[in-house]
């Protein structure tokens, strides 16, 4: 069902390929936003593409790893070509590290917080330059949006390095 303030409207997911960002995918494409499905298997993110055009949404598939320091602004040019226009992004991407505090690999660590606040707050500073320069942002929409991937980050650093008693 079309939803009025959705409908027309383009959006990116990032995280796309399963849980939770496809099924934020389909809400968004179930009320007529069109979506830019991101994500690291491309191969899910076609069938959830094709799925969501089946089901009368407009959807594209754009396999991406935020790791790629390039990847943010492809994404963000990929939507405007695909739908002319960028009007929110959904930052689910993530990946996570579970280990003891004391067997905790720095490099794995290092690629939580890369991926879980810095691509997301690489993100959020090219859609809102983007959406701002087309009239649809306002200013400090990239502060809160880092400052809440920086908070989902350190919830996610401070739940996977807790020391847990020896067994």
């Amino acid at each position: 069902m079309s939803d009025p303030h959705l409908d027309g409207r383009a959006a990116i997911v990032t995280g796309a390929s399963a849980g939770l960002g496809a099924i934020m995918a389909r809400g968004l494409a179930g009320a007529g936003c069109a979506v830019l499905l991101a994500a690291r298997r491309g191969d899910r993110l076609e069938r959830l593409a094709a799925e969501i055009a089946a089901g009368g949404g407009r959807a594209v598939a754009h396999p991406a790893d935020l790791r790629d320091p390039g990847h943010p602004q492809d994404l963000v040019d990929a939507c405007m070509h695909a739908f002319g226009r960028l009007d929110g992004v959904v930052l689910n991407a993530a990946t996570s590290v579970i280990a003891r505090a004391e067997e905790e690999d720095q490099e794995a660590f290092m690629d939580v917080l890369r991926v879980n606040v810095g691509a997301q707050a690489a993100l959020a500073g090219a859609a809102a330059r983007a959406m701002i320069a087309a009239g649809r942002g306002g200013s400090g929409s990239p502060k809160k949006a880092a400052k809440t991937a920086s908070y989902t980050g350190m919830c996610s650093a401070r739940d996977t390095t807790v020391a847990r008693p020896a067994q």
